[in-house]
C-alpha cells in the first residue's frame, strides 16, 4: 500500500550513492543525543540527494536501543533522547544502506565499540578507524588481542590491517603473532600488512620464510607480491622462487609477476616477455601480460637494453593482440 517510486528512482533509475559526513554530541541537560549528518557525494542529473529511512543503534547504561530516523536532506541535525550518555553509536549497524561513511569519533568510543559490538562489521569499522589514530599504546592492545582473540575471521583481517597501516616496530611484532593463525585468509592479511613495512630486511625474511612453510598456495602468492612491496633488493631472486612450484590455478606463479611489478624490477621484462608466450598455463599469461604494461609505464627510454624500451614493450603487446585465446588479448589491452 506505499507508493515506492521514490525508492526506484534513486537506486535502479539513477546513479551513485550516498556519502554521509557523521558527528554527534551529547547535551547532559536535555539527556539528548545530537546526531548530525551532511550527504557530501557530488550532485548532478543522475546522482541526487538520497531520501530513505536508517537506523542507528545507541547502546548505554540501560543497554542497546535502535532509532530510527529520515535521511531526506543534504544536511540534518537529529534530536534523540535517551536514558544517558551512550558508550556506542553505530550508524547504519547492519549495513543496510549502500554508502561510504566518515563517522569522526574518540578514540575511547571506537575501543569501546571494537571489545562490545556484537557486530562483527561494526568491530571490523571499529579497527579502521582506530588506524588513523596512530599507534596509541592502548591501540596497539586492543588491535593484538583482537588479531589474536575475535571469533570471526574478517575481524581479525581488519585488524592486521590497521597494524599494517599503523607500521610501528610495536605493530610489526604483533603482526608477526598473526602468522601462525588456523585460517589461511587472516595469514593472507597479516602478510599483506607486512608488505607494508618498506626496505625492511626482517620483514623479507619472515615473508620469503612464510612462502616457503605456509600451508595454503594463496598466502604463500601473497608473500610472493608483498616481498615486492618491501623493496629489499635481495628479494628479487627470492621472488623467482615462485616459477618452480605448481598450485590451484597457478596462483603462485602468477604472484611471480606481480611481486616484481611491485619492485619495479626492469630484469623482470624479459621474464614476463617469456611467460607471456602461447603454451604457457593461462593464468600465468595473463600475469605476465598484465606487468609487461606496468613495468613499462614511464619508461620513455631505454635502461639496460633496448628489451626495457616502453615503446619495444608496446610493440611486444601489440603482437599479442592477435593471439588465440580471448583472454590473453583481453589482458593485452588492458595492459
Amino acid at each position: 500500500g506505499q507508493n515506492l517510486e521514490w525508492f526506484f528512482s534513486q537506486w535502479v533509475y539513477k546513479a551513485g550513492y550516498p556519502e554521509f559526513k557523521v558527528r554527534w554530541r551529547w547535551e547532559d541537560s536535555t539527556k539528548t543525543a545530537v546526531v548530525s549528518i551532511s550527504q557530501t557525494q557530488k550532485t548532478d542529473s543522475l546522482t541526487p540527494i538520497f531520501n530513505m529511512p536508517l537506523e542507528i543503534a545507541f547502546t548505554t547504561s540501560q543497554g542497546k536501543m535502535v532509532k530510527t530516523i529520515n535521511i531526506q536532506n543534504k544536511e540534518q541535525e537529529f534530536y534523540l533522547p535517551l536514558d544517558s550518555r551512550p558508550s556506542m553509536v553505530e550508524f547504519d549497524p547492519d549495513n543496510k544502506i549502500l554508502k561510504t561513511v566518515d563517522f569522526e569519533r574518540s578514540t575511547e568510543e571506537l575501543l569501546y565499540q571494537l571489545k562490545n559490538s556484537s557486530r562483527a562489521l561494526m568491530r571490523m569499522d571499529a579497527c579502521q578507524s582506530l588506524a588513523k589514530k596512530g599507534g596509541e599504546k592502548v591501540v596497539l592492545l586492543e588491535l593484538e588481542k583482537t588479531l589474536i582473540q575475535d571469533k570471526f575471521y574478517g575481524v581479525r583481517q581488519a585488524a592486521a590491517k590497521s597494524l599494517g597501516e599503523i607500521k610501528l616496530k610495536e605493530a610489526k611484532e604483533i603482526l608477526k603473532k598473526g602468522l601462525s593463525d588456523p585460517d589461511s585468509r587472516v595469514r593472507r592479511s597479516v602478510i599483506a600488512a607486512l608488505g607494508k613495512f618498506k626496505e625492511d630486511p626482517e620483514v623479507a625474511e619472515i615473508l620469503f620464510s612464510q612462502f616457503k612453510n605456509d600451508s595454503s598456495y594463496y598466502a604463500r602468492a601473497e608473500a610472493l607480491v608483498s616481498l615486492g612491496k618491501t623493496k629489499v633488493k635481495k628479494v628479487y631472486n627470492w621472488i623467482l622462487e615462485g616459477l618452480k612450484y605448481d598450485s590451484h590455478n597457478e596462483v603462485i606463479r602468477a604472484s611471480v609477476f606481480d611481486g616484481l611489478v611491485r619492485i619495479d624490477e626492469p630484469k623482470g621484462v624479459a621474464l614476463a616477455k617469456e611467460y607471456s608466450a602461447y603454451g604457457k598455463p593461462q593464468p600465468v599469461r595473463n600475469s605476465a601480460i598484465s606487468a609487461l604494461g606496468k613495468l613499462a609505464k614511464g619508461k620513455e627510454s631505454v635502461t639496460a637494453s633496448k628489451t626495457y624500451s616502453k615503446y619495444e614493450i608496446r610493440e611486444f603487446l601489440e603482437g599479442l593482440l592477435w593471439d588465440p585465446l580471448f583472454d590473453a588479448r583481453r589482458a593485452t589491452v588492458n595492459a
